[in-house]
């Protein structure tokens, strides 16, 4: 440990030695509780450090030990097990996922069919959204994966990479399947143990039931608000890991060490280099902005793929509500840098770490990447806001005033069911209607005719119209909720 602390210490005297002041600058900056970093040189964990709190109004400090939900991150290690059964020859990349999900089913019969593995890793089957069907009902995730067959593609198979969470839960599957072992099991004997990774788990059970746990957070009236774990564990392969830097440093060894980890081969240099390899190049803008200076953006299996400066990039985010993971990677640097924060905007002070670290071990020039992100995101917030008010304008120029709903309060309640996301709710309150869908809420107001504004609760933002239609009796038979789901009454 010495060895270590040592090192921590040239990492913040003679390396980054404004780190400590640049990340106080960043969580006062961007309303962030708390954060930690480690960061990964020629196989050693040279530096791991918390900062801030864990949970606003109280005062336990984040440490390299406190407990993270990492979300998507958890994509990297499913992709890795599924190397793992390919370097035992269990199956292979392209194999069909019916071969070991007989019963899965897609909502094209083709795709059904030509799906593969590999397909399941770099999320190209066309489909994409959909990720709030997982809190629709307790659905273990083979409901999650039946439901599937109900979505309709927004993509051609093949031609663009669409939803990751569900095609990851699927490969999950596919490993329980394999093995006939769950996926959590499988995760801890063969990556957790032989890693070190004492303080990982795979359910949200395991982070709350741990004391040095950090708190999601969501933005009120620009100050932090703790909020709750909001990834159910139904969806687990596709974001359900809880880990520290210091557990995920060891992942990141393992994935500059090729492989190899304390001279010991847990993947094969072949496996690591296929998941290392672009699938699909992603086309998301927002994926540029993840990358400056990168020329373009790839998706491998299980791992995002971009250049920075004449060096290849490795790396994966995580994101949930409050919470934000990334682990990024110069392999040719032998670097890695780990970093987790419980804030609702951290996704890119997270980056602006990333090319902070990124810059100094280059040896490129020094840029205040935190305050560049900054005011990209006043100037977007700026826009959305515009963009809101020209909605809400246009909005209100199409109502049609002095109308009255064809039923009581009373006469809407009830639920309601749409064959994917699963039931929504309409609850009476006083005089006043909600709506609910899994932990999401919004608060009804009566627009014209039986047309009510939904207001979202946090952390969603915005309004959106909700539409009820009666049947010949006067009873309603459907509700349409915009930019969402039409769901049909449950009688």
């Amino acid at each position: 440990m010495q060895a270590q602390t040592s090192l921590s210490t040239y990492v913040r005297q003679e390396l980054l030695p404004d780190l400590d002041d640049y990340i106080g600058k960043m969580l006062t900056d961007w309303h962030i509780p708390g954060l930690a970093l480690a960061i990964v040189k020629d196989d050693e964990t040279i530096f791991a450090k918390g900062y801030g709190i864990r949970k606003a109004g109280e005062h336990k400090a984040i440490s390299e030990h406190t407990i993270f939900g990492i979300s998507s991150v958890t994509k990297t290690f499913t992709a890795a097990a599924i190397g793992l059964l390919v370097d035992e020859e269990k199956l292979q990349w392209d194999d069909p996922v019916i071969k070991y999900l007989p019963d899965f089913q897609l909502y094209d019969p083709y795709v059904t069919q030509e799906l593969t593995i590999r397909d399941l890793l770099c999320a190209r089957s066309g489909l994409d959204g959909g990720d709030l069907m997982r809190e629709g009902g307790d659905f273990d995730r083979n409901e999650v994966i039946y439901r599937l067959r109900y979505l309709k593609p927004s993509y051609s198979f093949r031609t663009r990479q669409g939803a990751f969470t569900f095609m990851f839960t699927i490969a999950g599957q596919v490993v329980a399947a394999v093995t006939g072992r769950p996926w959590d099991t499988f995760i801890k004997e063969r990556f957790f143990k032989p890693l070190g990774m004492s303080a990982s788990g795979t359910t949200r059970a395991s982070a709350l039931h741990t004391r040095n746990v950090a708190i999601p957070h969501i933005e009120n009236n620009n100050a932090p608000d703790p909020y709750i774990y909001s990834i159910p564990d139904n969806v687990g392969p596709g974001g359900g890991i809880t880990s520290n830097v210091l557990d995920l440093a060891q992942w990141v060894r393992l994935q500059l060490g090729k492989g190899t980890f304390k001279q010991k081969k847990i993947l094969s240099l072949e496996v690591i280099n296929e998941l290392h390899t672009p699938q699909i190049v992603h086309q998301s803008p927002l994926m540029l902005l993840d990358h400056p200076g990168s020329n373009f953006v790839c998706y491998g299996l299980g791992w995002f793929l971009a250049d920075y400066s004449g060096q290849k990039v490795i790396d994966h985010n995580g994101t949930m509500p409050g919470m934000e993971a990334l682990v990024a990677m110069l392999p040719e640097k032998q670097l890695g840098i780990v970093a987790l924060a419980n804030g609702f905007q951290s996704r890119w002070p997270l980056i602006a770490l990333k090319q902070k670290v990124f810059d100094s071990f280059l040896e490129l020039p020094e840029r205040d990447w935190s305050e560049e992100f900054l005011q990209m995101k006043r100037q977007q917030e700026k826009q959305v806001k515009e963009w809101m008010n020209l909605e809400r304008k246009d909005r209100i120029s199409q109502q049609i005033i002095n109308t009255r709903p064809s039923l009581d309060p009373a006469g809407y309640a009830g639920e309601y069911e749409d064959a994917f996301y699963g039931r929504a709710f309409i609850n009476k309150e006083g005089s006043k209607l909600t709506f609910r869908f899994g932990s999401k809420y919004a608060d009804l107001e009566h627009w014209h005719y039986d047309t009510f504004k939904a207001q979202w609760r946090k952390p969603l933002v915005g309004e959106d119209l909700i539409t009820f239609v009666l049947d010949a009796e006067g009873k309603v038979e459907e509700m349409r909720v915009a930019n969402f789901a039409n769901f049909c009454r449950v009688k």
